[in-house]
């Protein structure tokens, strides 16, 4: 088993969760996040002579555990259907896990 990590803008997790869940992949916890990689700082002008400089940007954190042979396909889901082409689409972590626990029932999965 693994965990699937993805960063990706907040304006993609509608169609990332769509896309998903049509594959049957819906298991997966999200959070709102901030930072940056590449990307440059942004300016935004609010009145003449007054600007706001962004250097962290809003983005979607998103876990799941994946069984080893779906891996591969929940990557591929997630990185056509959060791609837009520019700076800042975000990234795809893969890691492995050492054992998974069900709180409610005790399973364990190695």
């Amino acid at each position: 088993m693994k965990t699937v990590e993805a960063i990706i803008r907040l304006e993609r997790v509608g169609d990332v969760r769509r896309a998903l869940a049509e594959k049957g992949f819906t298991s997966m916890t999200l959070f709102q996040v901030t930072g940056r990689g590449e990307q440059k700082e942004a300016r935004l002008d609010l009145a003449v002579g007054s600007e706001v400089v962004f250097d962290l940007f809003a983005r979607a954190y998103i876990v799941m555990a994946v069984e080893d042979d779906k891996v591969q396909e929940v990557t591929e889901i997630i990185a056509q259907t959060a791609k837009t082409g520019s700076k800042g689409d975000g990234l795809i972590l893969v890691r492995p896990v050492e054992k998974l626990v069900r709180i409610r029932t005790g399973e364990e999965t190695p």
